[in-house]
């Protein structure tokens, strides 16, 4: 297709499957033509050998491999590339805010709603020659809440209208599974005492639960990634409380009749 029609592309960048499934699907039922990548470099390699490169790029900043500003960098660079606006995304707040070579950054989780509120505050900011941009996300605290419900209703809502009743299943499912899997090598690092790898499960769980509005489990997975792990006890009990809430989590799905008893 033309360049005039094929205004929507977007390149999403992020190594978290279950993440990148997510926002896929999302940005997919508002419209968006999404090409997904799984990291930097393999980002460089759909620019640099799709002709029709996207408008938009998407991007996680904590991924191994080449990333952040590195990243914005190497594909600003590409010659045959219309890249317009450059997005960046974390489930924790960068220092110093938006990174070098990206427009804007959003805070994971974020709505469709935020989203296109951020581009729209793009194109205002472009038009009146206005430098920088007003980062309208919420701090961590403040989406989070101190007494998180298990799972957000409005969020899920929004995912109900976003795909069909068996991708949402599927969807929550493989979330499940998922964390299943971080909490095995959360064991590992803390036995091991790999205090980035823990950290680096926890992050993870924390920006994929509350893209699908599981609140209890992301605040637990922030309190996680900030505290690391003090001793071999404290690990354990933090594991079990995991435990719980997933259990919690499948309950809640199965009375909203997402999952299956």
């Amino acid at each position: 297709m033309s360049e005039a029609a094929d205004p929507a592309r977007i390149l999403l960048i992020d190594d978290d499957d279950l993440s990148r499934e997510v926002l896929e699907l999302l940005l997919a039922g508002e419209g968006w033509d999404v090409q997904a990548a799984s990291s930097g470099e393999q980002a460089v390699g759909l620019v640099r050998h799709d002709h029709r490169s996207p408008w938009i790029v998407l991007s996680d900043l904590q991924m191994p491999g080449l990333c952040g500003s590195e990243l914005a960098t190497v594909l600003r660079a590409i010659p045959q590339a219309k890249l317009r606006v450059f997005l960046a995304m974390s489930a924790s707040r960068p220092a110093g805010g938006t990174p070098t070579g990206y427009d804007a950054f959003l805070l994971k989780p974020f709505t469709m709603r935020h989203f296109s509120a951020v581009l729209a505050d793009l194109e205002t900011s472009a038009a009146e020659a206005t430098p920088g941009l007003r980062d309208p996300a919420a701090s961590e605290s403040e989406q989070i809440g101190n007494a998180p419900q298990v799972l957000d209703e409005v969020t899920l809502e929004g995912l109900r209208t976003s795909m069909r009743v068996h991708q949402l299943t599927d969807l929550f499912e493989l979330a499940l599974r998922d964390a299943e899997g971080q909490l095995d090598v959360m064991r590992t690092a803390a036995e091991t005492a790999d205090v980035e790898l823990y950290r680096r499960c926890a992050h993870s769980m924390k920006g994929s639960f509350g893209l699908l509005g599981a609140r209890e489990l992301q605040s637990m997975a922030a309190a996680a990634e900030h505290a690391g792990f003090a001793d071999a006890a404290a690990e354990v009990t933090t594991r079990l409380r995991f435990s719980d809430a997933l259990v919690r989590l499948r309950l809640t799905l199965v009375t909203r009749g997402v999952c299956p008893p």
